[in-house]
């Protein structure tokens, strides 16, 4: 969606297309801008092997009552 921005469409239009607000667009600007598609990537498989980590976790420290 921001190649789009960059190639002269307007923002309201981009948000509208995607189905997403204006305020979600700006959130994610400002929290991706600069990464290239690699980038993004490693990000996710970060952000999963960590919520993967923390549900072992969770699941060690309280297990089930019998």
């Amino acid at each position: 969606m921001p190649q789009q921005h960059e190639s002269g469409m307007k923002i309201t239009e981009s948000c509208r297309d995607k189905g997403i607000t204006t305020a979600t667009f700006y959130r994610w600007k400002r929290k991706y801008s600069g990464m290239d598609a690699k980038q993004l990537k490693e990000l996710k498989s970060l952000q999963d092997s960590n919520q993967l980590l923390k549900q072992m976790y969770a699941d060690l420290s309280y297990p089930p009552h019998p």
